[in-house]
């Protein structure tokens, strides 16, 4: 049995993200994958005509199956060579669409040498035969990271006036102005563009189209556009909606001006907004004569009459008004029952210790530090229940521990600089929220003193660096709802502003700034800058005047990669963090000159991944930290003092990773170090399968475990932020704990099943069912009810080889757990409910599935109808995280808790 704790796979970002200019645009500027497009039948407005598009592709690239019935019965099926993205079908059984042959975003399904694909317009008559097929080769956008043109917003399927009509998005993103392309439905033929916006009196206003509908019985179609003024009020967004008739010409108008806007209430004003681009405003047009519309500001439906009025003109009365509100959409089949809800019977609890468990130390949890003006070290150390500040000496020894207790916690505020200010220290605190605030605090240390700083003014502080007398510089970051604005200010000794730079990429004078990264103070009391994209640093005096620039890659001689940290050095001179660079950190001189590069590594080999860049002691000591302790290097760059706790094999300190194997035993694999500690059932500990600094580098954040059918473990390491997606290499050890030869397993993620012996990896969008000889038998993308697998996020194997895959889907943002066969064979997908939150484990015996999230539990059967929900039966601390296992044959429930290391066991229903 294999009940595993597994963190999801950071995948990289394939391309960026870009919204068009304004708020509500529907033209979504996206180069990230596409949610995927699963199987849809569309039904004809009488009901008895339906067609069914089966994607070939989870993206919508190349052929579909594609099924027409009538009265339930099949008229014709059929694979077509492409894929309708959107369709309808009318009462005559004629369906059309549109697709694309690369994804919508056009970088789909294609080699390196083909370009972003065609744009496809399609009618098929009643038959299946293909009536018009219209391929427009689409382009690049001029906008960076646009969407590749034409890109569609949506489809009118308008029968009553044969037409079809396909909203077609700008390809200026600024302009914004939706093309219609008609076509007639009985010719199979286009016959015209319109772009409805140039037709209006008053179409400033009108930025975008939300939605658009025919209403029934009449030649007239509603529109929805999003209301949204530069001139007047730009802080107020609302609709306005529109008829036009068959020429795009409007009939009718209705203004709400404010009625997405909920006065002084940003998140109701958001949460307004943000159902409206979700659901859109039009609520009912299938009714000859009438269609309804939702008053938002009054939370209403409003339902209107059409009657004509003389040859081409049109009478739209108010009929009716009743409250309404959006609802959540209706629970599917799979939600439809009720989940009873109990307590789980408690069996008791236990807390896992390796075998060197040790107090923890007053040096610990390091993320990041400041140097005194004596070469001491200061730091934060945040825990659950209480946040210090301490100090420590270049030897080790701590001289004072000072509780911070000025503020109540909240998820949205954190300390986030502090710098030495002579005698004292400087303490902030800043809201990180959109127009956040910052608080400041003098610290005596000695006195064990803090004083709050009435006069500090400023946005909240990333780094803070101080000068002998007092006075200090912070680097600040305003982040607003839309924008993001940085600056560095210099301060009096009171926490006065004295001088402030901005942030412009428009400002072409010297002292301008742009892309700031950090801030430095250097020993003979000048200001670095640190810039970013332009990859430059800007030297200050300390009443903010400009001194000189230095371009790194003239200086460097090569282009840094990315660079994101500078500290202090001796001389005058800074040491730069060039993250991912060769090397990673550079010593310059104070004429910019290079002294030389650094990377940080023990003496073993093992590198070190430091969290707050390098700095320099005023008696020419280099330091840095890890995340647990304070680090000096010599010249080197090799660690040659810790302050703190040394990484070691034999001691269990912060987990990366916890598994349940062979015996029930549990395998705990450190961060820092990657060693799996082993632990029995009573939670006594047995052995480490212990790893070489040669066989990773950096911090653990994504280890695999798995087990054979032998009892041998194979742990694979991922360091850093990211894992391959391919073969990943495995180290191995004996059921004892003794080290085998590595092995190199299909994927980042593998588990064996023990009962056939063959492997089951999870890849990015798939599940692959591998042989022992290596052969993939089968490939799983699709989940038991005929929808993408999408993304797996998590999998586990029975006893007897049968799988369970958690995935989310990308459209709707819901959970499911998706049963399998041994032999891949599908069985049944089960939606999870919303209400369990995020955070999602999962653990699978065969007869039982138990899934935890933020707000509670659910237990399944192994036929995946519920058995019961809780909520959380453990004291969940504020951060702590916990993971599901089946112990004892499937009697017992044991839920982990990693921040205490406890193991909490529970009866199973």
């Amino acid at each position: 049995m294999i009940n595993r704790f597994v963190s999801p796979i950071v995948r990289p970002v394939i391309f960026l993200c870009v919204v068009a200019a304004e708020l509500g645009s529907p033209v979504m500027a996206q180069r990230s994958l596409p949610p995927a497009l699963n199987p849809v039948t569309y039904k004809s407005p009488s009901g008895r005509y339906a067609l069914t598009v089966d994607p070939s592709d989870m993206y919508g690239c190349g052929p579909a199956g594609y099924r027409c019935a009538k009265d339930g019965k099949t008229l014709w099926s059929s694979e077509l060579p492409f894929t309708l993205y959107k369709a309808g079908i009318t009462d005559a059984g004629v369906a059309g669409g549109y697709g694309y042959t690369h994804g919508p975003s056009g970088f789909l399904g294609r080699g390196p040498s083909e370009g972003p694909g065609e744009f496809l317009v399609v009618i098929l008559g009643p038959d299946g035969k293909i009536r018009l097929k219209q391929a427009v080769k689409r382009a690049e956008s001029r906008f960076l990271h646009g969407p590749t043109d034409p890109v569609a917003n949506g489809l009118i399927f308008d029968e009553r006036n044969d037409r079809i009509v396909v909203r077609v998005g700008d390809p200026d993103l600024n302009r914004g102005h939706e093309s219609w392309w008609v076509y007639k439905i009985s010719a199979a033929s286009l016959t015209g563009k319109l772009t409805p916006v140039e037709l209006m009196s008053d179409s400033q206003a009108a930025r975008w189209i939300l939605d658009a509908k025919p209403i029934s019985g009449t030649p007239l179609t509603l529109v929805h556009w999003w209301r949204f003024d530069l001139r007047r009020d730009r802080n107020s967004v609302g609709a306005r909606f529109t008829l036009i008739d068959l020429n795009a010409k409007p009939v009718w108008s209705l203004e709400l001006p404010n009625d997405y806007t909920v006065a002084d209430d940003e998140k109701a004003t958001d949460k307004i907004q943000n159902l409206i681009r979700e659901r859109g405003g039009i609520l009912r047009s299938d009714q000859p004569g009438h269609f309804d519309v939702l008053f938002a500001a009054e939370s209403k439906r409003v339902t209107f009459e059409v009657k004509p009025d003389g040859s081409d003109k049109w009478t739209v009365t108010e009929v009716g008004r009743t409250p309404f509100a959006f609802s959540s959409s209706p629970p599917p089949p799979l939600e439809a029952a009720v989940i009873p809800e109990r307590e789980l019977k408690s069996l008791g609890a236990l807390v896992l210790r390796g075998d060197q468990a040790a107090p923890r130390p007053s040096i610990r949890d390091v993320r990041n530090f400041v140097i005194d003006g004596a070469g001491r070290i200061a730091f934060l150390r945040e825990d659950d229940d209480q946040t210090a500040f301490v100090l420590v000496d270049p030897m080790g020894k701590v001289p004072r521990e000072l509780p911070l207790n000025m503020e109540p916690k909240s998820p949205d505020s954190h300390w986030s600089g502090y710098g030495w200010v002579g005698g004292d220290f400087i303490l902030t605190r800043s809201d990180f929220g959109p127009d956040g605030k910052c608080r400041a605090w003098r610290v005596d240390m000695p006195a064990g003193k803090v004083e709050r700083l009435a006069s500090f003014d400023c946005p909240p502080v990333e780094r803070l660096q101080g000068f002998a007398d007092g006075a200090f510089v912070a680097f600040a970051r305003l982040r607003s709802k839309y924008t993001m604005e940085e600056f560095v200010i210099g301060f009096d000794e009171r926490g006065k502003r004295t001088w402030t730079l901005k942030d412009d990429f428009n400002d072409k004078r010297p002292e301008a700034l742009f892309s700031v990264q950090d801030v430095a103070l250097t020993s003979t009391g000048e200001v670095a800058v640190l810039q970013g994209i332009i990859n430059q640093i800007k030297f200050f005096d300390r009443d903010g005047h400009y001194l000189r620039q230095v371009e790194l890659e003239k200086a460097w001689r090569r282009k840094p990669n990315y660079v994101a940290r500078i500290g202090r050095d001796i001389d005058g001179g800074v040491i730069v963090e060039d993250f991912h660079g060769s090397p990673p950190f550079v010593r310059m001189k104070r004429d910019c000159t290079v002294r030389g590069g650094l990377q940080p590594r023990h003496a073993d080999g093992r590198i070190v991944q430091t969290l707050d860049g390098i700095q320099t002691a005023p008696d020419g000591n280099i330091w840095t930290c890890d995340g647990h302790s304070v680090l000096r290097l010599n010249s080197s760059g090799v660690v040659d003092r810790v302050l703190g706790e040394s990484p070691q094999a034999a001691q269990l300190a912060r987990i990366a990773g916890v598994f349940v194997g062979p015996h029930d035993w549990i395998f705990v694999v450190d961060s820092r170090v990657g060693s799996i500690h082993v632990f029995d059932t009573a939670g006594q500990f047995l052995h480490v399968c212990q790893t070489k600094p040669t066989d990773f580098s950096g911090e653990i954040w994504f280890p695999a475990v798995t087990f054979d059918g032998q009892g041998t473990v194979y742990l694979g390491l991922g360091d850093g932020m990211s894992l391959s997606e391919n073969k990943r290499r495995y180290l191995r050890f004996s059921e004892k704990g003794v080290r085998l030869e590595p092995a190199v397993l299909p994927a980042a993620d593998c588990h064996f099943q023990t009962a056939t012996g063959n492997i089951v990896a999870r890849d990015y969008e798939a599940i692959r069912l591998i042989d022992p000889a290596g052969k993939t038998i089968r490939t799983i993308q699709r989940r038991p009810d005929g929808n993408w697998l999408e993304r797996p996020d998590a999998a586990t194997v029975a006893p007897n080889g049968a799988m369970a895959i958690l995935a989310e889907s990308q459209s709707d943002r819901r959970a499911t757990v998706n049963l399998y066969k041994a032999n891949g064979d599908p069985v049944r997908t089960v939606l999870l409910p919303e209400s369990i939150g995020r955070y999602l484990h999962l653990a699978y015996d065969g007869r039982r599935i138990v899934v935890t999230g933020e707000s509670g539990l659910i237990i399944y059967d192994g036929a995946g109808a519920a058995v019961l929900r809780s909520k959380v039966p453990i004291k969940v601390q504020q951060g702590s995280f916990y993971y599901p296992y089946i112990l004892a044959g499937g009697r017992e429930l044991a839920l982990f808790d990693g921040k205490t290391l406890a193991l909490h066991r529970f009866e199973m229903p």
